[in-house]
């Protein structure tokens, strides 16, 4: 007999937290990882911008998740019971623990944003944390390091994606198409991991091969690997197709805009499949 799903309110919003710190450490990262040293200081503005709000995002949501995990594990019900709740499930769970510690560290990446370099340190350790709050944790060894590498490759590619629009936007075709070139070399390693370490995540989390058809993780497996492949679709058209002409057609610069946020929309419903996954039973178990 099967046990009963999360509540699908608790899925979104885990998956929109994961989301949002994963945009949060792909902007910060952006300039220092894609962006010519000539072409930084003309993007700083907006890219902080984009930092800001995702991190405040990660902030605000996280600490709804906190309150809602802390809530389900003592079976409250309003804020004041909730907030009773909170001591024990800090102080009794590592959960609880490993999500406190990340939200300090997200409130003190945010109050580094002037400094972007110093603030990426906390928030690629909040980033890391990550698979503490999930199954890898609870299983060890090699598969949790596996899903730390996921979520920085992820943030790499998945995170820099809407700072790469902007860079569309706010630079002339020739230089826009230079920072599309080198996200490349980033964006490549980073498909290379998730391709590397997510199916055998997913393996190992469903049981098997055999628990992926049948059973509820393995089917949402089995979605976020097909998801995974769409978006790879639309990364090599980008690179491969629309990059080269950018510096020659007005229009290339439109249909590449749009065909980047198609790759960042597909990778947020995998970053929503992921939170899913964190919240069901391996293996259907």
């Amino acid at each position: 007999m099967e046990m009963a799903g999360p509540p699908v309110w608790l899925i979104l919003l885990r998956g929109f937290q994961d989301a949002a710190i994963l945009s949060f450490l792909g902007a910060l990262a952006f300039a220092p990882c894609v962006l010519a040293r000539d072409l930084a200081p003309r993007m700083a503005p907006p890219l902080r911008r984009v930092a800001g709000w995702s991190g405040a995002m990660a902030l605000a949501l996280g600490v709804a998740w906190f309150l809602a995990e802390a809530a389900q594990v003592a079976d409250s019900h309003g804020i004041a019971a909730t907030l009773a709740a909170v001591p024990d499930f800090v102080s009794y769970l590592p959960f609880g623990q490993v999500l406190l510690a990340r939200l300090v560290l997200i409130a003190l990446a945010l109050a580094l944003l002037a400094r972007p370099l110093i603030a990426l340190a906390p928030a690629l350790v909040a980033v890391v944390l990550q698979p503490w709050l999930g199954h890898a944790a609870q299983v060890g060894g090699g598969l949790t390091a596996s899903e730390a590498l996921h979520l920085l490759a992820a943030a790499l590619w998945f995170g820099e994606l809407v700072p790469l629009l902007l860079c569309l936007r706010a630079l002339p075709l020739r230089d826009a198409a230079r920072a599309c070139r080198r996200f490349a070399w980033i964006g490549l390693p980073s498909v290379l991991v998730l391709a590397g370490t997510g199916p055998a995540q997913g393996l190992v989390l469903a049981g098997g091969a055999t628990g992926l058809p049948g059973t509820p993780y393995g089917r949402v497996v089995l979605l976020k690997a097909a998801l995974f492949v769409l978006a790879l679709a639309f990364a090599a058209r980008n690179g491969l197709a629309l990059t080269p002409g950018l510096e020659r057609r007005p229009s290339a610069a439109r249909a590449l805009a749009g065909s980047i946020g198609v790759e960042a929309a597909i990778g947020g419903a995998i970053v929503l499949a992921a939170g899913w996954l964190a919240q069901l039973a391996p293996g259907g178990g």
